[in-house]
């Protein structure tokens, strides 16, 4: 998910008090900045947060192995065909998968063209092609998709010479509708110019410019087969082309097969959820901390951290106090109705598409007590306050990827443990009492934002803003804090040597937890990479952005530089390059000693933990979205559910495998919902699979 696409909106919220959603006990928040949690060692095995654990494991969790959500719309009858149909029947024709990708294409090019209206293709409106049919000494060649990668340049250029300008290229695809009605086009991104037909009639035409978003076009779909057709034309590097179909830009409804509940989200985020007994925890921009009933998926209570809350104990002392606290208590009432509406349209199917759960009314409502409390207090805050929403406004502008609520949360099984990218670190209890709260100076924007989810360990909350910061556990204090620059992308992780605890940042840093001593700082560990390494019996894997595999055993103790060294560094393509498909932005899962590795592009690489040496490789049944432009293809990690090993793409499209040396897949499930990528890692309590998209939270396992 690009959340470019509703910056808007967003950096409206982040106005100096709009977005407060504060429906809680005022008095909670005055007087507990810093109220210290009962002292204690923690116990690691009650530990939750990113990947659960951290490893992606849940051995004991039974989940479902088939589940479903499909739109009611004409997208699940569609069939396609890249070569000229036999006839008027749709028999033995190609099934659109469930992510709404266009399986395989007749191909032409490249051709001669000056500009994106040159026609070397005779009749381009009217054009209806054969496999191997020729136009201008070259042939219309059918190419699957997942063999393009988004790429068309590289397949059909002769090698060193795919940056030649003033060149075409055609892409022509047959779609089959057992009725007519309305479909949607959805180009997310092209190299340089474009031009697009449906039936013959001009749909899109960019001569120039290089396009990011386009949301989806719509056309209308006749009875029998219809025409697509595509041209592109070369921009430097190679053409290039994201494309699926979607349902129309219309309401609809949702179909579900083993869903206990969907419940819509107050705002977006990207943050996986965690669970801790009979509650769910999971984040939503720009500020929110929200509480989820586990049995029927309403919302308990929702916390945020603007402006307001932030200074609360400070308005308090202000002149106009009784105004503001008379401003805040209709802030409140406003967020209530939200929450109550929102647990109204709670079921297993969900809302439909562009369903609003939120009345009118209650928006506006909400609109002018947000409003109305800003305005009073805006007078009082600090220049440090200001820059902080200055940047933070310049940083989700420049983030293609970015958000302040993406930090999965933790929880040592009586807190619950938040971090917002803007610089705010605070801990509540399970029924929403706040124990403190801590700010640090937001660093300010950052390429691809800040994903790193925080760590608990050894009594400290560990975050990794740019720099990383300990905070103590029971009171919110900054504990230590390294000044070194790292990565602040990939998670940090948490691990034992002994008695003592160390943490390894996405960078390769290495600290000891006690007291922030950086223990290592390899500089070929983690550079710019986007997956988290993980630890199991005494060894940390970790895969590097430029496709090296690096395993290396853990110390004696945390006192010796010298005994922190691989043991095995394995450089190998995950796989052929082409595009952004070969990376790795999902971290490995280990078990039984394999390594299961999932590129950005749908490819599984199953390798041998002690060496590195492949097992096997398989291009999974899914066709991800990637590209450079916010469509990062598959990114929620591995994860082991019971007896099974359940990876997603972002189009919605789950494989469940079994684990071993031989490829078997299980079942292959979607759930659809238009304009949503599935970025986030599953996590598994019992019978049921815990799910975040970007709009919704899902609870899949039947009636809870």
């Amino acid at each position: 998910m690009n959340f470019k696409s509703f910056a808007s909106t967003m950096t409206a919220l982040m106005g100096i008090a709009i977005g407060v959603w504060g429906w809680l006990n005022q008095a909670s928040v005055a007087g507990a900045q810093s109220k210290a949690v009962s002292a204690g060692t923690m116990d690691r095995s009650q530990i939750v947060g990113w990947r659960g654990n951290g490893t992606g494991r849940f051995p004991e969790a039974t989940p479902p192995l088939v589940w479903e959500r499909k739109g009611k719309t004409l997208l699940k009858d569609i069939r396609l065909l890249a070569d000229r149909p036999a006839g008027d029947g749709a028999d033995g024709q190609f099934v659109l998968p469930g992510s709404s990708a266009v399986p395989e294409w007749l191909v032409l090019g490249p051709l001669p063209a000056k500009s994106i209206d040159d026609a070397p293709l005779p009749s381009e409106a009217t054009a209806q092609p054969r496999e191997n049919e020729q136009v201008g000494g070259k042939a219309w060649k059918r190419i699957a998709s997942g063999d393009l990668m988004g790429q068309w340049g590289k397949v059909l250029y002769p090698p060193g010479n795919d940056k030649e300008a003033n060149q075409v290229i055609y892409l022509h695809v047959n779609l089959h509708s057992p009725q007519a009605g309305k479909l949607g086009l959805v180009v997310t991104n092209h190299g340089k110019g474009a031009k697009i037909w449906f039936n013959g009639a001009v749909v899109h035409r960019t001569p120039e410019k290089r396009d990011h978003g386009h949301y989806p076009l719509p056309v209308n779909v006749v009875k029998g087969w219809n025409r697509l057709l595509i041209k592109l034309a070369s921009p430097e590097g190679g053409y290039q082309l994201s494309f699926h179909l979607s349902p129309p830009n219309e309401n609809y409804g949702f179909e579900s097969k083993n869903f206990a509940w969907t419940t819509r989200m107050p705002g977006k985020s990207n943050a996986s959820p965690i669970v801790v007994g009979d509650r769910i925890f999971v984040t939503a921009e720009p500020d929110y901390l929200v509480c989820v009933n586990k049995k029927d998926g309403k919302i308990l209570w929702v916390r945020s951290h603007g402006s307001y809350e932030c200074n609360a104990k400070e308005l308090e002392q202000k002149p106009t106090a009784a105004q503001i606290k008379s401003a805040w208590a209709k802030v409140e009432r406003s967020h209530a109705k939200i929450i109550a509406e929102i647990n109204a349209a709670v079921s297993p199917n969900g809302p439909a598409a562009d369903q609003s759960v939120i009345k009118p009314a209650t928006s506006t409502e909400k609109t002018q007590a947000d409003q109305a409390l800003s305005k009073l207090i805006e007078p009082y805050l600090d220049a440090e306050e200001n820059d902080r929403r200055q940047k933070m406004k310049v940083a989700w502008e420049l983030s293609t990827q970015g958000g302040w609520a993406v930090a999965t949360l933790c929880s040592d099984g009586q807190r619950v443990y938040v971090w917002f990218q803007q610089g705010i670190a605070a801990c509540y209890s399970l029924d929403g009492e706040l124990q403190w709260l801590t700010r640090v100076p937001f660093s300010g924007d950052t390429h691809h934002g800040y994903t790193a989810s925080p760590v608990l360990a050894g009594g400290k909350f560990i975050v990794a803003p740019r720099r990383v910061i300990a905070f103590d556990a029971r009171t919110g204090a900054i504990a230590w804090h390294d000044k070194q620059r790292t990565n602040t992308w990939g998670s940090l992780l948490a691990f034992s040597v002994g008695k003592e605890e160390a943490v390894v940042t996405g960078d390769g840093t290495f600290f000891r937890v006690s007291d922030g001593k950086p223990l290592w700082r390899p500089s070929n560990f983690g550079n710019s990479k986007m997956s988290t390494a993980i630890c199991d019996r005494g060894v940390i894997y970790d895969f590097m952005s430029a496709g090296r595999l690096v395993a290396m055993n853990l110390p004696r103790t945390l006192q010796s530089e010298a005994e922190w060294r691989y043991r095995i560094d394995v450089t190998f393509p995950l796989l052929p390059s082409r595009s952004h498909s070969s990376g790795l932005v999902a971290s490995p899962l280990y078990h039984e000693g394999l390594l299961y590795l999932l590129s950005s592009g749908g490819f599984l690489e199953v390798r041998e933990a002690k060496n590195g040496a492949l097992v096997y490789q398989k291009k999974l049944d899914m066709n991800p979205r990637v590209d450079y432009t916010g469509n990062p293809g598959c990114t929620a990690c591995p994860a082991l559910a019971g007896k099974h090993i359940y990876l997603f793409d972002n189009s919605g499209v789950g494989i469940v495998i079994e684990p071993g040396r031989v490829f078997k897949q299980v079942a292959r499930n979607v759930i659809e919902n238009r304009g949503e990528q599935l970025w986030t890692t599953p996590v598994f309590d019992g019978k049921h699979m815990v799910l975040r998209t970007p709009d919704h939270l899902y609870c899949i396992g039947g009636k809870n």
